[in-house]
């Protein structure tokens, strides 16, 4: 077999001849060169030795690698790719084709170093097929580890995962970074011997300088910096074979966002544990992390449905977090994605996603976000929108489960469950909604809302008025308004149940409230006067994830109703005699809300004739 023409065309998938002795000459007739590299070795003797004994290891390893010759084969192939591209070899070009003694140098040593590889892998003298932990890593890396190691190798191991972190690198950083890929490989990838504990021992010198650290032993660490006494407890661990508390420590320490491979975390999961965040700041941002391959780790397209769904219901927290713990968050859900793809049997037995043993129905779990539809109708409205995405997902997920990873049914629906809850874990909580907050939005609940009202000697406080949790349900306003429930209670930034009920459209809720004394004129908290309130100007350094950020405040419910409700409720509110001249915080009125010069678009309910009569009834005499 020709080890250049025949790799790189259809001889790849073919079976190899049984392996001769080496000759002088490469392993392939020079009268038929075609290609750039075949020139070169013909040109040149030590690279035509060369070529023939890496030839002659290979059909050995082909021989005896039984069931896992396509493996053989695809990390041939995978090498040779990288050794052409690395060395600098064109593709295209005949016997003229000028090539610098730099090319002929690399190509020898990646011949030689591939050969060895090989021969480690399945010694000439070896009677027994390949174990198939031997040849089921990951191509890249064990192609790589062929190659002489220079920066640029040992960083081109991630480039079959970069998320577009690398294409910007600096040329510092790629130095920072490379030593990182000879670590990995020979860690992993390479029989242990001493010569390698040496040669990993001096790699972590290096990465010591990016990291900023010194594991040198008169290095003596301020007792009151937390960072330096993990690093001296963990990170600064002597490399071995025996444990890996030392590499992953110092990844998690001065990995500098390594993109690793998928396959690296699913055949050594201790790595995963790389990805933690753990400093709660910036730091974590730097943490490895992974960019699955979807072919290879599917990933089914109801989960991006879902996450695509769902990712406005957290009032773009994440996004507008002004301080450095959002990037422990993302650091955060790129771990949980990491695991629920490759090792997702780190989530069947896992608990903490039942929010303290509470389901809707006394037998099922919750679903993500469905405790947090309690908070409010606003909530509650978005969590039904979404309901059947989760459920979808979940069970698309479970079958995935089951097909790749041969789980039971209980199991896959477990793990899935879990995979998809940490999807949305900004939300998730622990903590049940109040029984109260159920009875009051679901006439199905048990306990009932008359049941919880007749046995309670004072009502609890929620985040929301117990009214404006009651805006869907009429016969609920009427049992808490029995129970001398005030019409005009708030939330925390000045909100009534009945701009809730215009909001939402609610003409009998309107009608129910106003007739029980609702101040039609009432109006909701200045931005100023709003407690956590994130408004002005953003400083980088304040962590301010989740707090409000209104800026149009002292609204009314007659502006709620002219931004989202029908004719009708405009309607009432005018006839109870609501103040259109009343201006919010920033001046608007409720025609401008009809007509989206407020904080939303202009009213979506009304046909463009009503619209018309509504800017008639809003116009101010």
């Amino acid at each position: 077999m020709r080890l250049v023409s025949a790799l790189l065309i259809a001889a790849l998938s073919s079976f190899a001849h049984p392996a001769r002795a080496a000759a002088p000459g490469p392993s392939f007739r020079c009268e038929h060169a075609s290609r750039p590299m075949e020139h070169l070795i013909c040109s040149s003797p030590a690279l035509s030795q060369a070529d023939q004994t890496l030839n002659d290891t290979y059909q050995v390893a082909l021989s005896n690698a039984g069931a896992h010759r396509g493996d053989i084969v695809s990390l041939q192939r995978a090498w040779l790719w990288r050794a052409t591209d690395i060395c600098k070899v064109p593709a295209q070009g005949g016997a003229a084709v000028s090539l610098a003694a730099e090319t002929t140098a690399c190509l020898q040593q990646a011949f030689e170093a591939r050969e060895k590889a090989l021969r480690e892998l399945a010694p000439p003298d070896s009677d027994h097929p390949l174990a198939p932990s031997s040849v089921t890593t990951w191509a890249v890396h064990d192609a790589m580890m062929a190659l002489p190691y220079t920066p640029q190798t040992a960083l081109a191991i991630f480039q079959g995962v970069d998320d577009g972190h690398w294409e910007q690198a600096s040329k510092q950083e790629e130095a920072d970074a490379a030593p990182w890929g000879e670590i990995l490989a020979l860690r992993y990838y390479t029989p242990a011997s001493p010569a390698h504990l040496a040669r990993m021992t001096a790699l972590l010198k290096l990465t010591e300088r990016s990291a900023g650290f010194d594991c040198s032993d008169n290095a003596a660490p301020d007792k009151s910096n937390w960072i330096a006494l993990y690093q001296r407890e963990h990170a600064c661990q002597a490399p071995n074979y025996s444990g890996t508390d030392w590499i992953v420590a110092r990844l998690g320490m001065s990995g500098d966002g390594l993109p690793l491979p998928c396959r690296l975390f699913a055949q050594h999961p201790e790595l995963i544990k790389a990805t933690t965040p753990q400093f709660g700041g910036q730091r974590d941002y730097f943490v490895p992390h992974s960019e699955c391959d979807v072919t290879e780790y599917p990933w089914p397209a109801s989960i991006r449905v879902l996450s695509d769904a769902v990712s406005p219901y957290d009032g773009e927290a994440f996004g507008r977090c002004n301080g450095s713990i959002r990037f422990s968050f993302w650091a955060e859900w790129r771990q949980q994605e990491l695991i629920a793809r490759v090792a997702p049997s780190r989530l069947i037995a896992a608990s903490s996603h039942n929010p303290a043993g509470w389901s809707p129905d006394g037998s099922t779990p919750a679903l993500p976000l469905e405790a947090w539809s309690y908070e409010s109708i606003a909530n509650r409205h978005a969590f039904l929108r979404v309901e059947p995405l989760f459920r979808r997902a979940i069970d698309d997920l479970a079958e995935t489960y089951r097909s790749r990873f041969a789980f039971s049914q209980a199991d896959a629906h477990q793990a899935a469950y879990v995979a998809v809850s940490q999807t949305v874990f900004w939300t998730f909580s622990n903590v049940p909604p109040d029984p109260l907050a159920v009875a009051i939005m679901r006439a199905d609940a048990t306990p009932d809302l008359a049941t919880l009202l007749s046995g309670q000697a004072s009502l609890p406080v929620l985040l929301e008025p117990l009214l404006s949790l009651a805006v869907d349900r009429p016969d609920a306003i009427r049992m808490l308004l029995d129970a001398y429930v005030p019409a005009d209670q708030t939330n925390r930034f000045g909100k009534t149940p009945l701009m809730t009920a215009a909001q939402f459209d609610d003409g009998d809720t309107v009608g129910l409230l106003l007739r029980a004394g609702a101040a039609v004129d009432r109006q909701s908290l200045a931005p100023e006067d709003i407690p956590d309130n994130d408004i002005g100007p953003r400083n980088f350094s304040q962590d301010r994830c989740g707090d409000l950020q209104i800026e149009h405040g002292s609204r009314t419910a007659l502006m709620y109703a002219a931004a989202n409700a029908s004719l009708t409720v405009i309607r009432q509110l005018l006839l109870a005699h609501a103040d259109k001249a009343l201006r919010d915080s920033t001046g608007l009125t409720a025609l401008d809300y009809l007509e989206g010069r407020g904080p939303v678009a202009a009213n979506p309910v009304l046909t463009s004739t009503e619209r018309v009569e509504a800017a008639r009834l809003l116009t101010l005499d």
